[in-house]
């Protein structure tokens, strides 16, 4: 199978590129980066240079495309939202692409939106608050960009004027939750890592199958209308209360982990999406690993 893969020269992804070509698939890779484009074409079978997905080229550009790939894995929250909203995307393309549908996709990605979903039906979210300590969550962005912890409340007016949730600051352990749904929004499977060390993408993760978290992370998918691969990202605090930090309608970046510890939520995927037979995991074997991440250079 020929796979379309976005942000392929990004750090994370070379390990998701070499595990797909392990699957038996070629992996076309595109990428907006001038500065990614000898890493990802090294790795990838076929690589384009994409325009950004908020450009008025980005829906032709994937137009384009359309005969070279059979199934299109989206990495990108932007791009997530303007493929969802298209109204010019081949109607052919739009069936070849693991996306969720558009309202889960619109909740999730805007802070504002999201958490105004999680009080309205009743998920446990950090509340809003005009005092210190707290931190102030942009409405759109992605990992870290953005983000400030407020210690100090003479901070809070400034970032009011923002568009943006200013939350009560929660310390805990965080997770990661890869979910699989299907194409009905059922619950299939999920594995649960805590997020040891991060700086944007997680670098050294460690599974834990914790049941709070878990649990957590089912209510979830039982709010929303997924329909395919998601993470959760909570926040689990020392007296076991969990609290939703935020949902990524997409496979997270760091999911090799949990293919590591025995849950492939990229091959199963795939599988579900060409209607092709799929085996989940027994839960027992699901290995409690720690993973530690590296970054390798490359010459360009």
């Amino acid at each position: 199978m020929n796979i379309l893969m976005s942000a392929a020269g990004s750090a994370a992804a070379i390990t998701i590129i070499k595990h797909i070509k392990s699957l038996g698939h070629r992996v076309i890779g595109i990428d907006a980066s001038h500065d990614s484009t000898g890493l990802a074409r090294h790795h990838c079978d076929d690589f384009y240079l994409s325009p950004l997905c908020h450009s008025d080229k980005f829906i032709p550009f994937i137009n384009s495309l359309s005969e070279k790939f059979d199934l299109y894995i989206p990495f990108i929250d932007e791009e997530l939202r303007f493929l969802s909203q298209s109204t010019e995307l081949l109607p052919c393309v739009f069936e070849k692409i693991i996306l969720n549908n558009q309202e889960a996709i619109k909740t999730c990605t805007s802070k504002v939106q999201f958490q105004q979903f999680c009080v309205e039906n009743n998920l446990p979210v950090a509340p809003l608050t005009t005092q210190a300590p707290a931190i102030f969550k942009p409405e759109y962005g992605r990992g870290s960009k953005g983000i400030f912890i407020l210690e100090d409340n003479d901070l809070i007016p400034y970032f009011e004027k923002k568009t943006g949730v200013i939350q009560q600051l929660i310390t805990g352990m965080e997770y990661t939750v890869d979910v699989l749904t299907n194409h009905q929004g059922k619950y299939l499977f999920a594995v649960a890592r805590k997020r040891i060390e991060t700086v944007g993408v997680s670098r050294i993760g460690e599974i834990d199958q914790n049941e709070i978290v878990l649990n957590l992370a089912k209510r979830c998918v039982n709010a929303f209308d997924f329909q395919g691969p998601i993470n959760v990202q909570i926040m689990l605090t020392a007296d076991n209360t969990a609290y939703i930090i935020e949902i990524n309608p997409r496979f997270s970046g760091s999911l090799i982990f949990s293919t590591r510890a025995g849950f492939d939520i990229i091959d199963l995927s795939i599988k579900m999406w060409a209607n092709q037979h799929y085996q989940l995991p027994d839960p027992t074997t699901i290995l409690p690993k720690k993973f530690i991440r590296y970054w390798q250079e490359f010459s360009c």
